[in-house]
């Protein structure tokens, strides 16, 4: 979590997706925001899975922002991390499986 003046960017985890977002100061608890909350609040980040028309393009989305890239700043600035997560969600499986016919 990051406070930036009357709001907080926060990140959590929903099933297996990774969120941020910004969230009223006012709103929190501690560290905690209801869940009600945090889905009025806008995501934090460029909108991958509409930047991408590939199959498998939400894996993608959130593999990208598992590695850290939310912006298209640190796309820009994470070109390793990027093409880390290409080789995750589609070289790394395509090999596995050719390894198991061949």
């Amino acid at each position: 979590m990051e406070r930036q003046g009357k709001s907080a960017l926060v990140a959590w985890i929903d099933e297996g997706q990774y969120r941020r977002a910004f969230v009223p100061t006012s709103k929190l608890t501690g560290n905690e925001v209801d869940a009600d909350v945090l889905e009025k609040c806008a995501p934090y980040g460029v909108d991958w899975v509409k930047k991408f028309s590939l199959p498998g393009a939400d894996k993608l989305a959130n593999e990208l922002r598992r590695q850290g890239i939310w912006t298209a700043d640190d796309f820009k600035h994470g070109t390793a991390s990027v093409r880390a997560a290409i080789m995750r969600i589609y070289v790394n499986p395509l090999v596995d499986e050719l390894i198991k016919e061949l």
